[in-house]
């Protein structure tokens, strides 16, 4: 069972690096703060689930025959470091759910936030010395316990906070994709929980989930924010790119009509509604300006669109 551990760790481990990568190439693309803080929430996270992956190996090909007390030294470094990481996850966490709602971490938040981070940190620093002084071990897992439980409760409670709010979000990709990302991580801490408390072997299934936590936020950014929220508020108008695109790809007045929705991230059914056209004839034109603009993908719309809308602007001083 132990190795299945440790090969799913690593699988996570890999799936982590590729995908905080990609983020972070995406983040440089596009310089939107959001992106910054699910870097750093996707290093934290990796760095957690390394933590397990040292542990792991290290108890069955390294420690098996090492004495009881050297264990329980081993046991507290690798609890002190989850508890570094968690902190980290629910910072650049609670980050991400204040960028969705275009929201500003206050100068209070900031403050509680570090005086319960010193707060713990200070008790397994008194519990090191009690373990030192007394060779028990009790007090050093209960303030990890207890920190693991206020963890789980700030970040569900974060959650809770996110879904009730994103009701004001007025664009409709945008809500649907915040509360995509908010169902997800309640029904996760919720089975976590679960685990913790039914569960006595939960370790295997804690990989798994683990596993699905690093793939579920890199699929939901590529898959869904950016390719409908990032850049929801473009279109043909902005810095009058209907007239480049016309001009320099030679596309038509009808052709820039199914542009300007595919920009604005409808399917083929919506622009198929919205312009009183077949689904055919939508097809059609979309697969006409992919190929006049040398594309394949809605994403790589996104990019040119980006691209020639930042060109236009730097230029824009220039001409004047």
């Amino acid at each position: 069972m132990e190795h299945l551990d440790i090969l799913l760790l690593t699988a996570t481990i890999i799936l982590g690096t590729l995908g905080g990568g990609y983020t972070f190439h995406a983040y440089k693309n596009y310089d939107n703060k959001f992106l910054l803080d699910m870097v750093w929430y996707i290093i934290f996270f990796n760095l957690f689930v390394l933590s397990q992956l040292f542990f792991v190996y290290a108890y069955v090909n390294i420690l098996v025959d090492y004495p009881t007390l050297v264990l329980q030294k081993i046991l507290i470094a690798h609890k002190f470091l989850d508890f570094l990481a968690q902190v980290g996850i629910a910072y650049y966490f609670i980050s991400i759910l204040f960028d969705f709602l275009d929201k500003q971490k206050s100068t209070d938040f900031v403050k509680k936030f570090r005086m319960a981070a010193a707060f713990f940190t200070l008790g397994f620093f008194f519990a090191v010395i009690g373990y030192i002084d007394s060779a028990r071990l009790n007090l050093f897992l209960i303030i990890k316990m207890v920190s693991e439980y206020v963890f789980v409760i700030f970040l569900f409670t974060g959650l809770v906070y996110l879904l009730v709010n994103s009701r004001k979000i007025k664009d409709t990709n945008r809500r649907k994709a915040v509360t995509l990302f908010g169902y997800f991580y309640i029904l996760t801490f919720f089975l976590l929980v679960l685990m913790a408390v039914v569960l006595k072997n939960r370790g295997l299934y804690v990989t798994i989930l683990s596993l699905l936590l690093n793939v579920f936020p890199i699929v939901w950014l590529k898959v869904v924010y950016l390719k409908y929220c990032l850049h929801s508020g473009l279109s043909l108008n902005h810095v009058n790119l209907a007239k480049i695109f016309s001009e320099k790809y030679n596309i038509s007045s009808r052709e820039i009509e199914v542009l300007n929705l595919l920009i604005a991230g409808k399917s083929n059914k919506e622009i198929e509604d919205l312009l009183f056209i077949s689904i055919n004839t939508v097809k059609n034109h979309v697969s006409c300006l992919f190929r006049k603009l040398g594309i394949s993908s809605r994403g790589q719309l996104m990019n040119l669109v980006i691209m020639l809308s930042n060109t236009q602007i730097s230029e824009s001083p220039k001409q004047k």
